[in-house]
């Protein structure tokens, strides 16, 4: 069990791109433990192999 006060200043804002890139390399990274090579997943996803 967690509990949070916050005392002055509300917390900041929740980053949604952060949020997209964490699920995305949690994906990733899945695919890697199943042997899939960083070509294989870049071209399946659409994007380079610099970035996954």
């Amino acid at each position: 069990m967690e509990l949070k006060l916050y005392l002055g200043d509300a917390p900041p804002e929740i980053n949604q791109t952060l949020i997209r890139n964490i699920i995305k390399a949690r994906h990733w990274l899945a695919m890697i433990i199943d042997d899939k090579t960083f070509s294989r997943i870049a071209e399946e996803e659409g994007t380079s192999k610099r970035r996954v």
